[in-house]
């Protein structure tokens, strides 16, 4: 029967992306196990392909195409603005990117006593 790693590693796969594993994996996986757990239809990784953000919005972003001195960072999930033409942003640079995802609701603050 396959366990949750198994579909999250199928998950990647199907997308065309290799699940980072070794000793890092922690830190690479962290950003795609946040999408991975809170998926939905309205909340889902996205191909660039397929579609787009709206301009200007937040958005985690699966890192493609860099090359010489930033090849470090493809596959990697950063949090960035959607900046067309530009494509993803985080203050000081601009990346492509292979998917991406809308930011979840914050959490709702609970009244305090």
């Amino acid at each position: 029967m396959p366990t949750e790693q198994d579909a999250r590693e199928r998950a990647w796969e199907d997308n065309g992306l290799k699940y980072v594993g070794g000793s890092m994996r922690e830190y690479f996986n962290n950003g795609f196990d946040a999408g991975w757990n809170a998926r939905s239809e309205e909340n889902a990784w996205v191909k660039c392909s397929d579609r787009l953000p709206e301009y200007g919005e937040d958005v985690v972003f699966i890192v493609a195409g860099c090359v010489a001195h930033y090849e470090y960072l493809n596959g990697r999930i950063l949090g960035g603005r959607f900046t067309p033409p530009l494509g993803f942003a985080i203050p000081g640079m601009t990346f492509n990117a292979s998917h991406w995802m809308s930011l979840p609701e914050l959490p709702a603050e609970e009244p305090k006593p």
